[in-house]
């Protein structure tokens, strides 16, 4: 008479156990992966945000984009600051943009070391600070920027 060999219980629980683990760091892993894909994608949001500020800033003509500059350690006025919704599809300064679409907040600051407000009148250009924090209106926000020179 032969003997059948199978597994015994102890066998087949630790098996189920080593593959549950297996599944649970897969899918710890996915979770980091998609937190990571959607922090990529604001960032790239943030920058075509800059990229937005800056032309913008260019439409607007040297005189008109002078005017919307505030200091580097002033707090700028609504109206000075280019917001951008999530999706890039609206975009504009201060009130244009509902408060319930704005996701990038551009702020426009003047380089005063290197481009002094007294300089205007006769300059060539002015050297601005462009910054993008993420989301607009909340506590703790990322950010990222850019400096630019306004030509006559």
């Amino acid at each position: 008479m032969t003997r059948c060999r199978s597994f015994s219980l102890i066998e087949v629980v630790i098996a189920i156990g080593v593959v549950a683990m297996g599944v649970t760091v897969v899918l710890g892993l996915m979770a980091a992966a998609v937190k990571m894909v959607g922090e990529a994608s604001d960032r790239h949001g943030a920058e075509r945000a800059l990229a937005s500020g800056v032309a913008e800033l260019e439409r607007l003509g040297f005189s008109a984009a002078t005017a919307r500059l505030t200091a580097a350690t002033a707090e700028p006025a609504e109206e000075n600051r280019f917001f951008e919704s999530h999706d890039g599809n609206r975009s504009g300064w201060g009130g244009a943009v509902a408060a319930s679409a704005r996701f990038y907040a551009v702020t426009v600051h003047r380089v005063e070391n290197v481009s002094p407000s007294a300089g205007d009148a006769t300059g060539r250009g002015v050297a601005v600070l462009l910054r993008v924090e993420w989301p607009a209106g909340a506590a703790e926000r990322s950010a990222i920027q850019l400096t630019h020179v306004l030509l006559r």
